[in-house]
């Protein structure tokens, strides 16, 4: 990489200062992603500066804290190209939003209305939608998995066509084998058989750009935290339309328009899905998240992401006893995720020697149990990027490898 790929890297302060007896190889940028100075201080800035509750005060500090919340939620609305700030709803995370669309959605259904996702989902959009069927009499379906880790697209199609179901539910970039989905031909198929498409967008969203009327979705949700910026907040998009049907999740503050003892009406979107005193600091991180994206650009991000992910692919690949995962085998599209296991180590104390030499992955079943479950696969060593990983971190990894492999086989 050139030195100004690597002046990047100084921009996410996580990363200076970390030069023990090997450097901060950080790989585990599906999980969480660093964060940026930028979205630091802007959180910083409003916490120590101009700290109120919004929608709430009628005096300077609120109206402007007000402005600077709602800044951030037109952001996010330009971001994923949505026709109205009304259909971005904030929650805590991607499985906050999931939570919220199967509690509501599955109160417009009937008992025997079909629900479908796949084996490849996360827990976050598999468990609500059990949780859903459980308590309102649905039926859940599974679209099986490819041995390559991807949806296998046909039987997806074909469960459509069979079994008719009222909203699918998918992942757009697998958190556990970086596999994508061909999310327009699948979202034009479900609505001309009379279903609604939500998509999982957790992991896609930091890496290529996102647009709903192009993705053909009905409803997409995702995190703050693996997009540069803060935990504790997420998005729920919806079409304004669909997003009116969804009866409150919650009750409380700041979603209702009138109360009294004979009865409750309820606010105008956005607000009527947002009870409570929201996440202030983190919606406005979030925007500044954005800004810092936009102002590096997904070309760059994405040319500076395939670098990094085929020089892992060549080294990892090359390595005897280890087996890496994914459509990538057989040429077919994967990104910023791998995968793998080494023989006669588990991924746990392959971890464990790797963070040992400040080497950070993931081992284990990484919340997609069930497609695990499905590959025959009880855990896996798994490395993620961002635009800040260099290819340096992936010859620290290898190294780390090789030294386990002294170590266990």
């Amino acid at each position: 990489m050139t030195n100004n790929d690597k002046s990047l890297r100084t921009q996410f302060p996580i990363f200076l200062g970390q030069n023990k007896q090997y450097p901060f190889a950080y790989l585990d940028s599906a999980n969480t992603t660093q964060k940026p100075q930028v979205v630091v201080e802007r959180m910083s800035q409003y916490m120590l500066e101009q700290n109120a509750n919004v929608q709430r005060g009628a005096y300077h500090l609120s109206a402007q804290a007000s402005e600077f919340f709602e800044e951030s939620r037109q952001k996010i609305a330009s971001f994923i190209g949505a026709a109205s700030a009304r259909e971005v709803i904030f929650t805590r995370g991607t499985t906050d939003s999931f939570n919220l669309l199967s509690s509501s959605f599955s109160e417009t259904l009937e008992a025997g209305d079909t629900i479908l996702v796949s084996v490849l989902e996360h827990h976050s959009n598999f468990v609500p939608w059990q949780l859903a069927a459980q308590r309102h009499g649905l039926k859940l379906v599974f679209a099986p998995i490819s041995k390559d880790a991807e949806i296998d697209e046909q039987a997806l199609l074909a469960l459509i066509e069979k079994e008719r179901p009222k909203l699918v539910s998918l992942v757009h970039l697998s958190n556990a084998f970086g596999s994508h989905l061909d999310c327009k031909k699948i979202a034009q198929f479900a609505h001309d058989h009379g279903a609604l498409l939500a998509l999982d967008c957790a992991q896609s969203i930091a890496h290529q750009p996102i647009d709903v009327a192009q993705l053909g979705a009905d409803f997409i949700a995702f995190s703050g935290h693996k997009l540069y910026g803060p935990t504790g907040i997420g998005v729920l998009w919806g079409k304004e339309a669909l997003l009116e049907r969804l009866p409150p999740y919650q009750g409380g503050g700041g979603m209702i328009g009138l109360v009294s003892v004979e009865g409750t009406s309820w606010a105008a979107l956005p607000q009527r899905l947002e009870a409570g005193t929201p996440a202030i600091a983190e919606v406005i991180g979030l925007g500044a998240a954005i800004d810092f994206v936009r102002s590096i650009g997904f070309d760059e991000i994405q040319r500076r992401e395939r670098e990094v992910f085929d020089y892992a692919w060549e080294k990892l690949t090359a390595l005897p006893r280890l087996t890496a995962y994914g459509p990538r085998h057989v040429g077919r599209n994967q990104s910023s995720i791998i995968s793998f296991s080494v023989a006669d180590i588990h991924p746990h104390d392959l971890a464990t020697v790797l963070d040992s030499r400040n080497v950070q992955l993931r081992a284990g079943h990484h919340c997609a149990m069930p497609a695990l479950h499905f590959l025959g696969l009880p855990a896996t060593a798994r490395i993620s990027f961002a635009l800040y990983s260099e290819l340096e971190d992936i010859d620290q990894l290898v190294s780390g490898i090789e030294a386990a492999q002294e170590i266990f086989v």
